[in-house]
Parts: C-alpha cells; structure tokens; sequence
C-alpha cells in the first residue's frame, strides 16, 4: 500500500506520511498476531517474553509499553478487535479501560459495556475462527468502522494526557470488505468466493493453505476481496487520524501506524495465511511516526528496523520509564543525525498448523523456523530430522526471495557466520 508500494492507494496513510517519519524496511520479529502484539508492547523478543504460542499469556512480570504510561499518569485505553489479544492471555495489564471484540462489537453500540466470561469467550471463538469462515454480518469481530467508531468515542471521552492502542482486524482472512468495495474490484460475492471454500467444496481450511487446490481465478478474487479490505480499513484509520485532528490533542499527540505482520496471498504455495513461513510477504510491516513539531516531516527511513524498536522509541519521546531490559532500541537516531545502520532482526516462526504443513518435520517450539535478516540479506533455517535445512536472499537483487542462494559457494561464508 502507499506510501510503501502502488499495488493500493492509501491516501490517508500517504498524509501521515507526509507529516512523519515513515520507515520502508520494517519488519516484525514473528509474523503472529499474539506473539507479534507481546513483542511491541514490550520491547522484547519473544524467547524473553514468553509469548512463544499463540495460546500463551504475556506475564504481568515482563516490560509493558501500557503499564509504564499508566505509571508516568497518563490515562491508558485499549480498542482491540481481535479476541487472541484479550484480558485474558495478560493483554489487559496496564490499561485503565480494556475494551475487547465483543464491547467494540455490541457494547458501544448499545451504549453499554458486556461483562464476558473471558477464557470461555476465547476458546469458543478460537474453535469458530480455526475452522470455519465469518458469516456476511460478522460475528467473530466488528467492522473496521464500528472499531473507528468506538476509538473515537473513547478519544472524545479523553480529559487527561493518554496512550490509545487500536487494533483493527481488517485485512485478514476470511476477507469481507463492504459491497462497495466488492463491486470496485470485480470481486466475487463473499458467499460465492473462496472464503466459503469448507461449505462449498470438499476440502478444509488447512489444504487451503498449504496445498491450494482452487483453480487461479477464484484465488485472484480472494486476493481481490482482501485488497477491498485493506483500502476500508486504511479509509477507517484515516477517519480516525480526522478525529485526533479535530480534538484538542491535535496538535500534541505521537502517533504510530504499524503492523502485526504480513499476510501471504499466494507466494511461496502458501496461501492466505501468516505465520507457519518466514518470508518477507509475512514479515515486512508498515511503520511510520508523526508527532507535530517534534518529529521531521516527510522523512523516510530506508534501513531495516523491528517492531521491538517502537516501544523504546515511544517511552523516550514521551520521557517515560519503563523497566528494562529491553532487546529494541529506540528510533531517535534515525531523525537525530546520527549514522544508522539496519539493524539485523531475529525472526521466528509459529507453531500452528504444524501436522499439515509437510515442509516442516520437527514439533513444538523447537521446529519453529528461526530467521537472520539484515536488511540485505536473509537467512532462514528449518529444523529438520536429518539437520537443519537452510535458505539464503539476497534482498536487493531478489526482494520476493525466488532464488536461494545458500548452497552457492561464494555465499558459505555468509551461511556459516550466521549459523
């Protein structure tokens, strides 16, 4: 999307841009929503944090983004329409005001807050969203716009200095952006597309991802609806960015748009999903930030940094503490001056999905691919019975990694550094 590529016209992503530091080679250090969220929030990899699996809970012990802004006396809220990041698997710790899938849903739209028995909540939707696709009126999650919505009401209700962190659902599989959308696309109806694959054919959601049998048509129809999905939620965040603009926190508020992780329509035969490989289709993000009057307008930064990098960034500019140790570093240098360099990234795998993936061989944690990026290079290493199975890009002559370079001999010395 702009301002990052041209494939979707972001335009409110583009005016942020142009009012910030917007950064071209930032990637995430496992591409899993759960895992992924731990990580930004506290500074850490998740060897130290703990967040290995998509089930597990972050510790109240560990570095936390929200809890050091609700010590500093800030005013901290959480808008989160994804039900893996819940009160329930620790998400909640620092938040003043946590408002999960089901309040953004139904509970601002009655005016109201639901009391909800978290960890039934969350194994029954896990069970629903695992294996079966989202019905048209939605009822795992809420629209991007009711998520707008309710973060503007939450933003107007603000009499205090504050941290806000919405996470919006949209794009993700199963893709139903709104008619309009669909009609812009020449997209198939969602009842007639791929994303009801398991009532309308014979094969399940898991050789959907890995061994896609749908003929090419209808896959270029769901990567239709899922570009429908981007430009309404993108259009959701501008309507949102409006709002901030409009309040008395215009002026003085840091902003920082980013992602979870990618999303892999196809590349390497691995097909609308995230998390079970570590290419760049599923690890690179968005991430720009703005700040008026503080930070440099306009500035792209082209080396590689880490979604880890944020939470130091953020508790710096903000001149708030937070307990330490952290593996991130903060962004300051990038606009400050100073010589950066890409900062090499330690990327790992999830462990989902792992009896129908045939590419992998070892369970549990210790199958998890692990990844070495530097911003030039990429190694990927796959745990394997008979030793570990190896993959080298080169990043700037091959950026959608076709060509594996790791059994070239003018290349072992690089394979055996970083091994």
């Amino acid at each position: 999307m702009s301002p990052f590529g041209d494939r979707a016209q972001t335009p409110a992503i583009e005016g942020l841009a142009s009012r910030g530091v917007a950064f071209s080679d930032a990637v995430t250090v496992i591409p899993k929503t759960a895992q992924s969220v731990a990580s930004f929030l506290t500074g850490r990899y998740p060897v130290n944090h703990g967040v290995r699996d998509l089930y597990d809970n972050l510790s109240p012990s560990q570095p936390n983004l929200a809890r050091a802004f609700q010590a500093a006396g800030y005013s901290t809220a959480a808008l989160v329409n994804n039900p893996w990041i819940s009160r329930a698997h620790g998400f909640g710790h620092g938040f003043d005001r946590y408002y999960g899938t089901d309040e953004v849903k139904w509970g601002f739209r009655s005016g109201r807050r639901f009391v909800i028995w978290d960890v039934l909540y969350d194994r029954a939707v896990r069970q629903r969203l695992e294996w079966q696709p989202r019905p048209r009126e939605g009822v795992f999650e809420a629209r991007a716009s009711e998520l707008t919505d309710a973060a503007i009401a939450v933003l107007r209700s603000q009499r205090q200095p504050f941290f806000l962190y919405v996470h919006y659902f949209q794009p993700h599989w199963p893709y139903f952006p709104p008619p309009d959308l669909q009609e812009r696309y020449h997209a198939p109806p969602p009842e007639k597309s791929v994303v009801n694959f398991i009532e309308d054919s014979p094969w399940g959601l898991k050789q959907m991802i890995f061994e896609n049998p749908l003929p090419e048509e209808e896959n270029e129809g769901a990567r239709r609806l899922y570009q429908g999905e981007v430009d309404d939620t993108m259009a959701e965040v501008g309507r949102l960015l409006e709002a901030l603009d409009d309040s008395r926190w215009g002026d003085d508020t840091i902003v920082v748009f980013t992602a979870d992780h990618g999303h892999s329509l196809g590349e390497h035969d691995y097909h609308f999903h995230h998390g079970a490989f570590l290419y760049d289709a599923t690890v690179r993000i968005p991430l720009i930030l703005s700040w008026p009057g503080h930070l440099p307008e306009g500035r792209t930064g082209e080396a590689q940094v880490r979604s880890i990098d944020v939470a130091p960034t953020l508790t710096e500019l903000a001149s708030v503490e937070i307990e330490g140790p952290l593996d991130g570093r903060s962004l300051s240098g990038f606009w400050a001056g100073d010589a950066e360099g890409p900062r090499e990234a330690f990327v790992e795998s999830d462990i989902r999905m792992m009896k129908s993936n045939r590419r992998r061989e070892v369970g549990g944690v210790l199958g998890k691919l692990r990844a070495w990026r530097t911003g030039p290079q990429k190694l990927i290493l796959t745990p394997a019975l008979a030793g570990p199975r190896l993959e080298l890009f080169d990043l700037v002559a091959d950026p959608e990694e076709l060509q594996d370079l790791s059994g070239e001999e003018s290349h072992q010395p690089d394979v055996a550094a970083h091994r």
